[in-house]
C-alpha cells in the first residue's frame, strides 16, 4: 500500500523535471505535442513506480529512499524511451503520441503547436 496522491504529485514532479531538462524534447517534437507526450511519460513513471514498488516489496517505511531512486531513474536520460514503452505497455500496446488533431491549421484551436519556456522556473 502507499498513498495515492502524494505519490501522483511526486511523480508530476518527476516527469515535469525531465520536461525542463529537455528529455523529452525528441519525442516532443515526433509528436508534436506537450501534453500527450508528458502525459505519456507520466503514465509510464506510473507504471514503473508501481512495477517496482509490488515487485520489490516496498512499505512506507522504504518510500523516503525509493523516492529517490525513482527521481534518479527518472531523470536519467537514456531512460526516456523505457519509460514511454511502459506507458504504451500500460495501455495494451497502443500507440501514444499520436492524437488526431481536429482544428490543423487554425489559430489556437487544438493541434496548434506551442512553445513553452521554463527557463524562469
Amino acid at each position: 500500500e502507499f498513498p495515492l496522491a502524494p505519490v501522483s504529485i511526486m511523480l508530476t514532479k518527476h516527469a515535469l523535471g525531465a520536461l525542463r531538462k529537455g528529455l523529452l524534447s525528441k519525442e516532443i517534437k515526433k509528436a508534436n505535442s506537450v501534453m500527450s507526450v508528458l502525459n505519456d511519460f507520466y503514465l509510464g513513471c506510473f507504471n514503473e513506480f508501481y512495477t517496482r514498488w509490488r515487485e520489490g516489496g516496498k512499505t512506507m517505511i522504504d518510500s523516503g529512499f525509493f523516492n529517490k531512486e525513482i527521481e534518479s531513474y527518472v531523470l536519467r536520460g537514456r531512460n526516456t524511451s523505457s519509460i514511454l514503452a511502459k506507458a504504451a505497455q500500460s495501455l495494451g500496446g497502443a500507440e501514444l503520441t499520436k492524437r488526431p488533431s481536429k482544428n490543423k491549421g487554425k489559430k489556437g484551436g487544438v493541434g496548434t503547436a506551442v512553445e513553452l519556456d521554463f527557463s524562469d522556473y
